[in-house]
């Protein structure tokens, strides 16, 4: 309560403006001790001070955005409070940025600003010189910390842009606002206009082309994009469904029903919880201290979960956990995702990626959006064998192995790929298939889909469910232009075009008949992973919902 407390009172707007009068105050008698009164007027030293927090709001603004998937992950937040929290992380740190950064420009900033007019050199170009003299030992500092700590280059070079950035927009802001003049004489010649057109162009353009990113994009041919047609034609069979609130607990992104009649699912935060198939009754098995994708119950009654940061994991009734495969950029697993158990007590299971690991890089969100970026295709199918503790790789070369399900002779591996939309028939005897050759052990099922594909789960009389976890977008068009996925990381999250909300499941036989399709093109669906069929309803999964939706299976009918 202290702290909160505190924090009411330095986020304040009263506290923020004693403060801003205070840091002026100061500044100004600095200035008029040391005879430069003239230099910066008081109206102008106001107006560089405003110019300073608003560079505050901007460098802010851009920190506090984040994706409303990451949002879900991070803060455990639904769809519909998705802003709110957006608002509230923005506050959250705009009060100390506003704080620490006026102070800086007033303990450090000031008189470097008067030793640089007393030797001729009060302009712009000076100050921002200065300012990236004074901020890039900090920044270096902080990178040699998150290189040690294991964060990769990438956060470390992300750290000093941001550092850096930050700091030389401030410093921009508050000379502009305070009056400095651009160039010694104080008028800017078309010469002088040019240069510094062109050098910020330059820059610009440096970033732009030259700004490292985490991916090595491989060029390939997307198939267009077959709409919503046939067995895919629109319908809203999805849109009127009723909800199980979670207890602000965030998406259960597959569900699985144990012998004692409860759900159990996987949530955000690592929690697995479980509940009365009518959502009473809640509560909580264990904390994974991950990401819970798939699930399924082994013959002595064990919770088998494919967590995406922690691993391959058993969890005893009570609750007890046990790590059968760990996960993580040097561990047997990289991306685990979902789960089959065989009548034999193997484990199959796929790994999405070799080259992202959630556990890297915060979220299975981002390590998802970086494979299917790259196109590296380095996802696997795995088998596990619990008793001889063996791994074996049944097939690799998948741009983001995702969900997959025994066939009921347990002779093949229904796997779905969602990077190039399609699933796959695997053979269980396959070893080491690479499914972009050419293989009588693997056929395509379903080609072209029109959104990724997620989570295969075994429903009632014969239909096998999988959930499209979006529609495609405008990442088919730059298929064959690597360098067009690079130039999208570098430019901020926050000006990605997002495409709409699209809630899309469908049923199939094992040879492929739909027998099912249902949708929902309001917008206001979370994003649908699949479902879980019961004699009663079904349940439809979801990675950032607050709520566990639900059907009668009786909406199956025609």
């Amino acid at each position: 309560m202290g702290i909160d407390f505190l924090f009411g009172i330095l986020t304040y707007p009263l506290t923020l403006l004693l403060w801003l009068a205070l840091i002026i105050g100061c500044s100004y008698g600095v200035y008029h001790h040391r005879n430069a009164a003239a230099f910066v007027p008081p109206r102008r030293l106001v107006a560089g001070y405003a110019g300073a927090v608003l560079a505050c709001v901007l460098s802010t603004a851009a920190a506090a955005y984040v994706t409303p998937e990451e949002a879900a992950q991070l803060w455990q937040v639904p769809p519909d409070k998705y802003w709110a929290a957006i608002r509230q992380e923005f506050v959250f740190t705009l009060a100390p940025a506003i704080m620490f950064g006026t102070a800086g420009i007033a303990l450090v900033g000031v008189p470097v600003l008067l030793r640089l007019a007393r030797a001729g050199r009060r302009t712009v170009g000076w100050a921002l010189l200065a300012s990236l003299a004074i901020s890039l030992p900090f920044s270096l500092l902080l990178c040699a910390g998150l290189l040690g700590s294991g964060n990769g280059i990438a956060n470390a070079l992300g750290a000093i842009l941001s550092i850096t950035g930050a700091h030389l927009l401030m410093t921009l802001f508050f000379c502009v606002g305070a009056g400095l003049p651009w160039t010694r004489s104080g008028q800017l010649r078309s010469a002088s206009r040019l240069a510094l057109s062109a050098a910020a162009v330059l820059l610009v353009a440096a970033y732009l082309l030259f700004w490292p990113v985490p991916i090595e994009p491989q060029a390939w041919r997307a198939p267009q994009a077959p709409g919503y047609v046939g067995a895919h034609a629109p319908n809203s069979r999805l849109s009127d469904i009723s909800g199980i609130a979670l207890g602000r607990q965030i998406g259960p992104e597959y569900i699985v029903q144990g012998k004692d009649g409860k759900l159990y699912a996987g949530l955000s935060n690592g929690a697995i919880m479980h509940m009365q198939p009518d959502g009473s009754a809640q509560g909580m098995l264990a904390h994974t201290g991950g990401r819970p994708l798939g699930m399924a119950f082994d013959a002595d009654g064990n919770l088998i979960v494919a967590d995406a940061m922690k691993g391959l994991l058993s969890f005893d009734p009570n609750g007890a956990q046990t790590v059968l495969l760990a996960a993580g950029p040097g561990g047997p697993l990289h991306f685990a995702n979902a789960v089959a158990l065989a009548g034999s007590g193997k484990i199959y299971l796929t790994d999405s990626s070799e080259r992202f690991s959630p556990a890297q890089y915060g979220s299975t969100q981002w390590a998802a959006t970086l494979d299917v970026l790259e196109q590296s295709a380095t996802g696997r199918v795995l088998e596990f064998d619990p008793a001889t503790r063996a791994v074996r790789v049944v097939a690799r070369g998948l741009s983001l192995a995702n969900g997959v399900l025994l066939s009921a002779d347990e002779k093949t591996l229904l796997v779905s790929e969602s990077g190039k939309y399609r699933v796959w028939r695997i053979s269980v005897a396959a070893s080491q298939l690479d499914v972009a050759q050419a293989s009588p052990q693997a056929q395509i099922l379903f080609d072209n889909l029109p959104g990724y594909p997620d989570n295969l789960t075994r429903g009632l009389d014969g239909r096998i469910w999988l959930g499209l976890a979006g529609q495609r977008n405008d990442l088919d068009r730059m298929a064959d232009k690597p360098f067009m996925r690079k130039l999208m990381l570098r430019i901020p999250r926050a000006l990605w075009p997002m495409p709409k909300a699209f809630g899309h499941v469908m049923a199939f036989t094992e040879d492929g008949n739909v027998v099912a399709d249902l949708q929902d093109a309001s917008g206001l669906s979370p994003l649908t992973t699949g479902v879980t069929e019961t004699p009663e309803r079904l349940y439809i999964q979801n990675v950032n919902g607050d709520r566990l939706g639900w059907l009668p299976r009786a909406a199956l009918a025609p």
